[in-house]
Parts: structure tokens; sequence; C-alpha cells
């Protein structure tokens, strides 16, 4: 087997993959039996034209003629290293189950793991299932109407349900194509394994929830939705059993705390149980939207339009006198999304469906907040809290998206005249001056950043981008202390998980950190 790597195809071209291969290894098209596509990116850097990248694996109908086979980025090799699998641990059927505390992607994939080795798990989920949870949220962005244990952030499948969907991760783990493989199979997403920016869509979530659901309760599984867990009984040096706001109380073997990064409800039960927290860096900042067909233009350049290429995203941090800002889930062909949690608060973020087909590209733009150390409290969470608080007075004391047009934000002064069309999920916009939302070197610092934005996409700073605040749950501002076996040391039998619990930031990441955690039970388990 040959693997090839920088196999590159310019867009909108007639060159086909096969044809691209024979050229690169020096032989003909006729021997190239089989080509498998391990990898596949879009090459869009400035002065170049836009090219699809793979790395493939070729088979030719000789072996022979693998010797011949010569060429930049071509090596061969015996065969495809296997993929991670779980490990053949074989801890017996527990009686008591293991609790799972939220159904994000960590407590999800924690339980697909548990079940195929054959630990029985029982889910404790604050929000309701997906189904009802979706018309609990177009009901909010209609009317206003908040439930505050079934929104935008609460509920089956965490925040990521109403999200992008993206499935990329910075993380180097082999457990990443188990998990893309089961994203596969349960969203009906071919494919995502080779994707470098691998993608679902705020729709296909919800068909993976559904589907890993019934795969969970098919395996044994329970879930107990609308069932906040407000009590834990812990005794030398483990936790019993917990008890929830439906009046259970369910004894486990084991506790895998997985909870969203606005839990503090459940942050705030920790602490009162002992169990050590640490506040860690998180960031805040706006929400900037574009019309897609203009980042297109500033990323595509004349080939903006080809329809072989994808709506085009960006990456960019900038320096600024606040700390570095940086780009931050970027949403190409996506909508701006109204997503408190509680009243008197209003919190942005952005999703696209799989199509990615609204006509508009909407990022977070965020700088970095270091916490000094002592309790998260003190500074993080309360910091959060304040910022959504202006800006939910700053919108008039109203679920409505405080906004301005980008220029008018970059140069300091009040909105003038109409905001710019765009796309968002909430009851409505108001044209209203964000900086007083935030601290005034974070104002500045944002306002520096996104001229400097300006420099490096040529067009970003214009009549018809709108900026929206408060971006303030990019990440978890809390930690939940865990040693080296992923237990917290104050309950050896306490597992924190995923980026709520602050050990990871993203859909991928969490659920690798699910993976990881349900194998740390299984060896103590299988002792």
């Amino acid at each position: 087997m040959l693997i090839i790597d920088e196999v590159r195809i310019p867009a909108c071209s007639d060159i086909s993959l096969r044809d691209r291969i024979s050229t690169i290894i020096g032989l003909s098209r006729d021997v190239v039996k089989d080509v498998s596509v391990l990898r596949r990116s879009v090459d869009a850097r400035k002065g170049k034209r836009p090219s699809f990248v793979y790395r493939v694996a070729v088979t030719l109908s000789d072996p022979a003629l693998e010797e011949r086979a010569r060429g930049r980025g071509v090596r061969r090799v015996e065969g495809l290293p296997e993929s991670w699998a779980i490990p053949d641990v074989s801890p017996g059927r527990p009686d008591i189950p293991v609790g799972i505390v939220g159904t994000g992607p960590a407590g999800l994939f924690a339980a697909l793991v548990l079940l195929e080795r054959g630990v029985p798990v029982v889910l404790f989920e604050m929000g309701k299932p997906v189904e009802e949870r979706v018309r609990d949220v177009a009901d909010f962005w209609r009317r206003g109407i908040l439930r505050e244990e079934s929104n935008v952030q609460f509920g089956e499948g965490g925040a990521g349900t109403f999200s992008d969907g993206k499935l990329t991760t910075r993380i180097k783990a082999r457990e990443r194509e188990f998990v893309l493989s089961l994203f596969e199979k349960f969203a009906g997403r071919e494919g995502l394994r080779v994707e470098a920016k691998p993608h679902v869509g705020t729709n296909r979530l919800r068909t993976f929830l559904l589907n890993a659901r019934r795969e969970i309760e098919e395996r044994g599984g329970k879930f107990l939705f609308s069932s906040t867990v407000t009590d834990l009984t812990v005794e030398g040096g483990r936790v019993k059993s917990v008890r929830t706001s439906r009046g259970e109380t369910v004894d486990v073997s084991a506790l895998v705390v997985a909870p969203g990064n606005g839990a503090r409800k459940t942050f705030s039960l920790l602490a009162s149980r002992g169990i050590p927290l640490q506040p860690k860096p998180f960031a805040v900042g706006v929400r900037v939207e574009h019309p897609q067909d203009l980042i297109d233009r500033i990323q595509y350049g004349s080939f903006a339009g080809c329809g072989c290429l994808p709506p085009a995203d960006y990456t960019v941090s900038v320096r600024t006198g606040a700390g570095d800002l940086y780009s931050f889930c970027m949403c190409p062909g996506g909508f701006v999304l109204l997503c408190p949690t509680g009243e008197g608060e209003v919190v942005v973020n952005g999703m696209s469906p799989s199509g990615r087909r609204t006509g508009f590209a909407n990022s977070g733009f965020v700088i970095q907040v270091h916490p000094p150390p002592g309790s998260p409290w003190d500074y993080g969470i309360r910091f959060q809290e304040s910022l959504e608080r202006k800006a939910y007075s700053i919108a008039g004391e109203t679920f409505a998206l405080p906004a301005s047009r980008v220029t008018d934000f970059v140069s300091g002064r009040p909105p003038r005249g109409e905001l710019p069309p765009g796309r968002w999920a909430g009851p409505e916009r108001v044209a209203v001056d964000l900086s007083p939302i935030f601290p005034p070197e974070m104002a500045e610092g944002l306002r520096e950043g996104l001229s400097r934005v300006g420099k490096v996409l040529k067009g970003f700073v214009t009549e018809d981008a709108t900026v929206y605040a408060v971006e303030s749950r990019t990440s978890s501002p809390v930690r939940i202390v865990r040693g080296k076996d992923y237990a917290s040391p104050a309950a050896e039998n306490l597992y924190p998980a995923g980026e709520g619990a602050g050990y990871a930031g993203g859909i991928t990441s969490s659920a690798v950190d699910g993976v990881r955690v349900a194998v740390a039970i299984l060896r103590k388990f299988g002792g």
C-alpha cells in the first residue's frame, strides 16, 4: 500500500483524484487499483488558487509496481494502523449503576463506553429530551418565554445541540476516530472521519441524540430527564448516592460529573459537599455577522461563488492592549443565537444547519480572561454574570439582542440608523452602544482588535456587518479538580468530565474526555 500526502486538486477543475495520483507517482492511471481518502481539506490561503488537499491510501494492481512509484509525499506501508478500540476490560456487571450527571457529549460517550463493557448507567439531565427541548427553545425565540432548565444551553445534548456542530479539535487523540465514527453512525453523516473540519450541523446533531439515546436505552441505560441533582451523599471519600429534584435517591457505584459550562447550580452543590473547584481562564467578547458572500470573496477571491467550494470560514488572531483577540466558533451559513439560561441576562452564540445556506456568516471574537487564584465565584462566574446582566439592561431589560454596526462599534460611536440585514434566532434586535457592557480596557481591546482583523481580512470592517453582545459562555470559568486517575481528590469515585468540568473545549474533545473517564472507571472496576 502507498500513502500519499498533499495530493492537490485545484478548485473548479476537471482533474480527477485518480489522474492526479497517477501523475504524482509517475505510473499509468490503469495500475491505480483502489484509492481510499484518509484526509480532506480546503487550502484557500491568500495568493493561491483554492485547492482541495487529500491524504490517500493507494493500492496498485501489481504490488511490485510500488517500488517504481516516485513522488513527493509518497511512502510505502504494510497497512494502516488499527483504529482505537475500547480496552478489553471485563469488570463484571455491577448491581449498582454508574451515575452520569449531564447528557452532553462527555456524558453520552461515557455512557456508551461503559455500556459496551456491561456496566449499567443512569443519566441525570436537568433539562428535557431533545424533541421537547426544541419546542421550548422555539417558544423562547418567538415569544421570549424562558424555561430555565430547558433552553438553548440546558437539556439533552447540552449547549452543542444548538451550535454549528463543528467536530474539529486540536487535541491529538486516538479516541478521536472512535468518536467521529459514532457521529457518522448516529447522525447519518458518512465521511466525517476524513474531513479536516468535520461538521454535522445543528439539525443532524438532533438526529445523533435520538439515535444515541435509543442505543443507550437498548443496552439497558436509563435516562432521568427534568431531574436536577440536588444533593450528594459522600461517605468515607466516596459518593454513595445522589438525590434529585424529583425526590429520588439513587445509589451509584461511581459518579461522572459532566455539566455544561453554565451549570452554576451544580458547581455550587459540589463546593458545598467539599469537592474542590478552581478558577480557570475563559474568554468573553462579541459575535460579528457578515453576508456569507462577502466572506467568500475575502477568502476565495475571484473563485467566490464556485459551486464546488464550501461556504468560506476563517480563523484569525490579533494582539491588542487587553490581550489577544481571536475568532471563536465561526459559523458559515449560520444564525446568531440568543441563548440565556436565566432571567435578567443576555448571552449570544452561533449555530448553523448542515447545509450552511442562510446567506450569513458569524463568529465570536473574544479576549481571554485570567482570573486570579481563589474561589471561581470571586471573579469568573460573577464576572460572566455581570456582563450578561449589563447586556440585558442595555437592551432595555428585555430578551432582545443588543447590536451595532461593526463600523460604529470600532469607531466608538453610538449606532447610526438601522442595523444591517442578518439572520438571528430571538425575538428582536436593538441597536445600542455595546461598549458600556464591558470594562473600559476590554471594550477598547475589542474595538482595537476588530479594527486589526480588518487589516488581515480585507473588507471585514464594513457597514454591512453587525456586532452582537455578549459572547460570554465560550468555556467554563470553573475546573472541577481531578487527578491523573481522572477522579476527584475528595471522592475517589467522582469523575469530572468534559467542557463544563474544565477539561475540554468543544464537542469532540468533550466526547473524547468522556471516553477517557469511562475507560478509567472500567480499569478501576476491573482492578
